[in-house]
């Protein structure tokens, strides 16, 4: 009935399945933005002002449709029918210290079809298959945690696609982005629905055996291992979505997707990622690659978005009147050092070093008061910075308190964020020394 029919998807005017698809030949598209995973939605934002720019090239093999005759078993065998090679260009920019706005352009580059009488699909003409708008809302931050909502709309632009039928109308995804971080170990996951308000089937004016998807499940999951003492680091992943319905009934291929990835990223600045890895179906399922390549990167900097605002200074609670208003003795620490986005100390050596302020201040008798400053660097919004110098300022308070014996009430914690740089924050070294303590010691008159 069909056995030289050729369907021929038309690029003009394949909707994506937010972090899980490209389009819909080929279930694969590189994070959008700066804090991404390799295909998973992080929860993190840029911060207000923040542009990441993004740009990804893959290739994948046996992507497009293709459907043998009943006596036919090369597409179980996985013997090459196509390679697809796709772009995605992506722009993200954060509104606010918990809200981005980003904006996705994938693009067919290249196709190569083995010269096969059997049914499959391919593309008329390269050019761009989908428009993808989205937003993350950051809505819970914690320390080593964080949880974000991210929404997604796509607009198909390749007519004659027996995937979405005769619809052009947008679909939209909602996902909520989870992660936790455990040292060096960073680990996300994404769960959301997809629905895609597809068309009328197409199959009976092309002769096409393929029937438009129905709404979806979309899963994903990532782990991403710093590598100590590098700029390097490693990421597994596996991405998909569940629909109840088969979309084609004379293949082989399953309508639900699951694929795998594996990658490595390397900051030769703290700006810029590269990224490089393969990947391959983990089923047998439509549009799924036999073998994936993929390379990136991704560029992050600021746009002054803020209008003659005041700079925020998270100044401490007002106290009574002193007479003393400088103090008597400064000591700063610069050595008491954290790792970035945290407020432990980097090593369990770290406390040790606060035995230099330890017989000073064992003396408390004839302390007044001491002031116990936390600093952060640059990297993260200026928000998070205050909040994360706080929590640094108290973890040393809690030292003070309970391994020196000082009374709480003399302690007072501040946390200044990166507003006062003891160095540059330009380069590595510079942010560690900005991550630090300070003690302001004040002794009774």
């Amino acid at each position: 009935m069909w056995k030289t029919i050729v369907a021929v998807f038309l690029l003009y005017n394949s909707a994506a399945f937010a972090n899980t698809i490209g389009s819909d030949h080929q279930n694969f598209n590189q994070g959008i933005s700066f804090v991404d995973y390799l295909t998973v939605h992080s929860s993190k934002t840029l911060g207000a002002g923040g542009f990441s720019l993004s740009l990804g090239l893959n290739h994948g093999v046996n992507t497009l449709p293709y459907f043998e005759q009943p006596d036919g078993n090369r597409d179980i065998l996985k013997e090459y029918n196509d390679g697809l090679s796709a772009m995605d260009v992506n722009f993200a920019l954060g509104l606010s210290d918990r809200f981005d706005l980003s904006l996705s352009v994938p693009y067919i580059v290249h196709q190569r079809v083995a010269d096969d009488d059997q049914y499959h699909g391919q593309f008329d003409k390269m050019g761009n298959t989908e428009v993808r708008g989205g937003f993350k809302w950051r809505f819970l931050e914690g320390a080593m945690s964080g949880l974000a909502l991210v929404g997604t709309v796509n607009y198909n632009r390749v007519e004659n696609n027996p995937y979405t039928g005769d619809e052009e109308w947008p679909a939209y995804s909602l996902e909520l982005a989870g992660e936790l971080q455990f040292g060096q170990i960073h680990l996300a996951a994404n769960l959301g629905h997809r629905w895609r308000n597809s068309g009328e089937s197409i199959a009976f004016d092309n002769d096409t055996p393929i029937e438009p998807y129905e709404n979806q499940w979309l899963f994903s999951s990532a782990v991403e291992w710093f590598i100590p003492s590098t700029r390097w680091s490693a990421l597994a992943e596996f991405y998909g979505n569940y629909t109840k319905t088969d979309i084609v009934a004379i293949s082989p291929r399953n309508a639900s997707v699951l694929e795998g990835v594996a990658g490595l990223r390397y900051r030769p600045i703290d700006q810029l990622i590269l990224q490089a890895g393969g990947g391959a179906e983990m089923r047998h399922a439509v549009s799924s690659a036999d073998q994936r390549y993929f390379v990136g990167l991704l560029w992050k900097f600021d746009i002054d978005l803020k209008r003659d605002e005041p700079v925020l200074i998270h100044e401490p609670a007002p106290s009574p009147p002193q007479v003393k208003t400088s103090p008597d003795l400064v000591i700063q620490l610069e050595d008491i050092q954290f790792a970035y986005d945290s407020y432990r100390m980097s090593t369990g050596s770290e406390k040790s070093k606060l035995d230099k302020v330890k017989s000073v201040l064992q003396n408390h008798h004839m302390i007044e008061r001491v002031v116990v400053e936390g600093h952060a660097c640059k990297l993260g919004s200026d928000e998070y910075n205050f909040g994360l110098s706080d929590r640094r300022a108290d973890t040393v308070l809690d030292w003070v308190v309970d391994e020196v014996g000082v009374p709480r009430e003399k302690v007072i914690p501040v946390g200044y964020g990166e507003s006062r740089p003891h160095a540059s924050n330009d380069t590595s070294e510079g942010r560690s020394r900005n991550r630090r303590v300070k003690f302001e010691i004040f002794y009774k008159q």
